[in-house]
């Protein structure tokens, strides 16, 4: 089992230079590899286009434009009558675009995946692979890098290939990581020792901070050099405020700067290869329905759980309540920021004779601008390009790039405080219901899908798909099921993942069908239409997953739920110990 321990760190004590230097050099290399891989995504394209693919590629843009075009149109006259005003005939001619478009699409696969089939075409890519694993090696060898920052830099990039878009390149903005991989891992004992990779040293006590315990304070210290053989050590304060579990082993011990509003905040990042747990002997039964709802009373819903008893996991208030001071926040910045731009325009059409070449330049497409960071850039730019009559609206500009400074260090602050807050909440919850229960059991299906933007043809709805999606971002769903899934395998409880098909319009008591859902209409109870009890929809959600799971027999859970509920580092742990027997390597 492998985790993570975040710990917070001060600024750096020693060698702070060197490590901005590698965050620094570590974006550039990172930049530097996605050149190399979008170069040889460029040439694998020419390459197929010119061997015949070209035609099935300019056909499949061709009706995927069709299909686009129709959208907008139809898009465009909903919006002119604000209401839905599309006929029957344009919603076919919509559908059937789309379907010739994803035909379109299917021939071009094919023809691509028998191109690359012939001997000459793969030559020709592998060539493209090689040039490209050798220019990635360059890059790295120019660098001046250090091997930590490089892994790094390389596992985050395997996946960036994966991905069928092009990888983007990184703006800078500061935050970066500096680490090294630990071979064969570290005991917490030799992390207090005298290892040349990382070390944790303990501090005197009346160095630091006496209200924490002695055995809290130590500094950090993190290999970022090389003199010779000899350790160059960067050192960062911190408090350890849980001890490494007994019998971990680290694999990783990265520092990561992020950067909150105009300040970076540092933290330790401690990968722990964990030994498994002990298998739960609680016997219950936990069924939880993961799903946001809008309460009566103004709150949030996140979960509802049924194991005996009933239960329900809500969003705290005060989460709610400081996410939406965020968004109030940011309206005033945005309104500061329109008036001093309209402002700023006012002036520089006015005095255009007397405004100096670089601020013409400068504001080229100032009507165009929609970045605080931008405009207060220019603002302390003028600093030191000031000239006789631009003293108010100078003035107005530094008033309003202070106070913009102010808000924004404000909304940054409370978004961040409001998040973790939000975490530690579900964790808790997570870790409260994992002591009492022994099998979790889940909805297998996608959270995100309920919170995506409506298509054209449902442009009616598009004011609650606003709704949902805002609910979405502050319910953080996501984050609770896997704050559930992560506190049962640790406890060594087991996670089920069932079908969920109509849990919330079967009757759990009656078992009869019922096709209307109350969710439309943000309800959280409903009726059912042949028993007529009143029941709790995310309840009866639950209890027909109990049922599920009872008729199933499923005091186990299968190869491929245990599959799916396995994390990352699981599934590749299974993969080599399958492949072991057929070569002989080590698991």
């Amino acid at each position: 089992m492998n985790k993570v321990y975040v710990y917070g760190l001060r600024p750096p004590v020693e060698n702070e230079a060197l490590v901005d230097q590698q965050i620094r050099l570590a974006h550039e290399y990172q930049n530097r590899l996605i050149e190399v891989e979008r170069t040889r995504r460029t040439r694998v394209r020419q390459t197929l286009s010119e061997a015949g693919l070209a035609p099935y590629e300019a056909a499949a843009e061709q009706h995927w434009q069709a299909y686009s075009d129709l959208q907008a149109a139809a898009k465009k006259d909903n919006a002119a009558a604000h209401s839905r005003v599309e006929t029957r005939a344009q919603e076919k001619e919509i559908k059937a675009a789309k379907k010739v478009a994803t035909a379109a699409t299917t021939e071009l696969k094919a023809k691509r995946k028998e191109i690359c089939a012939r001997p000459e075409i793969a030559e020709l890519l592998a060539q493209h692979d090689t040039s490209a694993e050798l220019n990635a090696k360059a890059a790295y060898f120019g660098s001046g890098l250090y091997w930590g920052q490089r892994a790094i830099i390389d596992q985050a990039m395997e996946l960036a290939k994966k991905s069928r878009t092009d990888p983007r390149f990184q703006r800078w903005t500061g935050e970066g990581a500096v680490a090294v991989q630990i071979q064969h891992g570290m005991t917490a004992e030799q992390a207090f020792g005298q290892d040349t990779r990382f070390r944790i040293d303990p501090i005197p006590a009346e160095a630091w901070d006496r209200r924490r315990d002695p055995a809290q304070r130590t500094r950090v210290r993190l290999r970022v050099g090389s003199v010779g053989r000899d350790p160059v050590w960067a050192t960062w304060p911190a408090i350890l405020h849980r001890p490494l579990p007994e019998g971990a082993q680290i694999m990783w011990a990265k520092v990561i700067r992020t950067r909150i509003e105009a300040h970076y905040r540092w933290e330790l990042h401690l990968s722990l290869r964990l030994p498994d747990p002990a298998p739960s002997e609680l016997p219950k039964v936990l069924a939880v329905d993961v799903g946001w709802r809008q309460l009566e009373d103004g709150g949030l819903r996140v979960a509802y759980w049924v194991g005996g008893k009933t239960g329900e996991i809500c969003t705290p208030v005060e989460i709610i309540q400081g996410l939406r001071k965020c968004e109030d926040l940011q309206e005033i910045r945005d309104k500061a920021f329109n008036e001093i731009r309209d402002r700023l325009a006012v002036f520089l059409g006015v005095s255009q004779a007397l405004t100096p070449a670089w601020l013409v330049e400068a504001t080229e497409h100032l009507d165009q601008w929609k970045s605080e960071a931008r405009l207060a850039a220019l603002a302390v730019r003028w600093r030191d390009l000031r000239w006789d009559g631009d003293s108010t609206i100078y003035e107005a500009l530094e008033t309003w790039r202070k106070h913009d400074k102010h808000l924004w260090t404000w909304q940054e602050n409370q978004r961040e405080k409001s998040l973790r807050r939000r975490r530690d909440a579900y964790r808790v919850a997570a870790h409260d219901l994992a002591q009492h229960f022994g099998t979790l059991v889940l909805e297998d299906f996608d959270l995100t899908v309920h919170a995506r933007r409506p298509k054209v043809e449902d442009d009616d709805k598009d004011e609650r798909g606003r709704i949902l999606r805002k609910q979405k971002s502050v319910a953080a769903a996501g984050e609770l099921r896997l704050a559930l899934v992560n506190a049962f395998t640790s406890a060594g409880g087991k996670v089920v993942k069932l079908d969920p098909a109509d849990t919330t319009k079967i009757c759990w008591l009656c078992g009869a069908k019922d096709a209307w859902d109350r969710a439309a209409e943000d309800a959280v109870e409903r009726v059912c239409c042949e028993c007529g009890t009143l029941v709790d929809q995310d309840e009866n959600a639950c209890r027909m997953l109990l049922a599920r799971f009872e008729q199933q027999g499923a005091a186990q859970p299968s190869a491929e739920e245990n599959q799916r509920s396995a994390g990352r580092w699981q599934k590749r742990k299974a993969k080599r110990s399958q492949n072991a027997p057929l070569d002989g390597a080590a698991g």
